[in-house]
């Protein structure tokens, strides 16, 4: 009762958190230029957006299945990109607590005996993601800093990445295993002990494939760029002019921002990240919140497709006879 009463409280305060940081943007902006950019919008630009943003889910389907054949799970691309689709979907629009993490790898369960090398995989996808974005917000950061970012909030963004490393190889020494195996079976108990040490030893695997982690690094970069392309594509949509160079050095810190875990589907805080990291660039905080609105509307749009995926077939999004033919890949 008592988890039952905190996981209330906590989407209660994502809820308040949300709309809080949505109110304080409606008094902080002028709503009729919001309103009026809205409506000024150019259509071909937003099926430009809808074209960049399916081809940015695709690279990210990508990227998973080569984290998953690195464990030894083969699925097809296409299989893999119908999960994405409905996992995701259900992600965007249910006010669950559920991330599309967990998701993913309940679906995946359905597919394939390998579920803990699944974890791993999705461990690892999660743990490359934030990498990934921090080195290059810290780089980004320095180019940026006194002339579109403040010097502190540059400094800050080096400090985070230089800890999330520190705290990385520390979690990927074997030495961990040894020191905190004891204290988690004692406290957590046999069963889920074991379970957890083999999950940490299939994410230690990818540490003796550096052809996979350089795919995956490279792969989550060309993501990056993809989601600025993503932004400044909006921009021109709304009629907003927004340098693309300067765009790619203060995006990463609404990525950072957007991390945290304080808001329901990023409502209002992808506002304020966008109006925190846009501002430098000139842009009035009615066009940031504008390019947000635009981004949350046309996101959720192409991850439609996932609703029918799961009419169809629950999380895999396929029928019985598809979901056997994924298994007999994935051995």
């Amino acid at each position: 009762m008592t988890t039952t009463n905190s996981k209330k409280t906590h989407f209660l305060l994502r809820v308040v958190l949300s709309f809080g940081l949505l109110a304080v943007l409606a008094y902080t902006i002028n709503l009729q230029d919001l309103v009026n950019l809205l409506l000024g919008i150019r259509v071909e630009f937003v099926l430009l957006v809808l074209a960049v943003q399916l081809a940015d889910r695709l690279v990210n389907t990508w990227r998973w299945q080569v984290m998953l054949r690195a464990q030894g799970i083969a699925l097809p691309l296409w299989s893999l990109f119908r999960i994405q689709m409905t996992t995701g979907c259900l992600g965007s629009f249910l006010p669950s607590n559920v991330g599309v993490d967990v998701l993913r790898m309940m679906a995946i369960a359905k597919c394939t005996d390998r579920s803990i090398q699944a974890v791993a995989a999705s461990a690892l996808d999660r743990g490359l993601n934030v990498g990934i974005t921090l080195i290059v917000a810290a780089v980004a950061g320095i180019f940026a800093a006194g002339r579109y970012l403040p010097w502190t909030v540059a400094l800050m963004l080096i400090a985070l990445c230089c800890a999330f490393f520190i705290v990385g190889l520390a979690f990927t020494r074997p030495t961990l295993s040894r020191l905190l195996g004891p204290l988690i079976r004692r406290f957590l108990g046999a069963g889920l002990s074991d379970k957890l040490k083999t999950i940490y030893d299939s994410f230690l695997e990818y540490g003796r494939q550096p052809r996979i982690l350089a795919m995956a690094s490279a792969l989550t970069l060309l993501i990056l760029f993809v989601r600025v392309v993503i932004v400044y594509l909006e921009a021109v949509a709304l009629n907003i002019h927004i340098d693309f160079l300067a765009l790619a050095l203060v995006m990463p810190l609404a990525w950072i921002l957007l991390m945290l875990p304080i808001s329901i589907g990023g409502i209002g805080l992808q506002e304020g990240a966008f109006f925190a990291a846009l501002r430098g660039l000139g842009v009035s905080g009615a066009g940031a919140v504008s390019i947000s609105i635009l981004e949350h509307l046309l996101s959720r749009i192409v991850i439609l497709p996932g609703f029918y995926f799961y009419l169809r077939g629950g999380l895999v999004g396929a029928r019985k006879d598809e979901v056997v033919h994924c298994t007999a890949n994935s051995q």
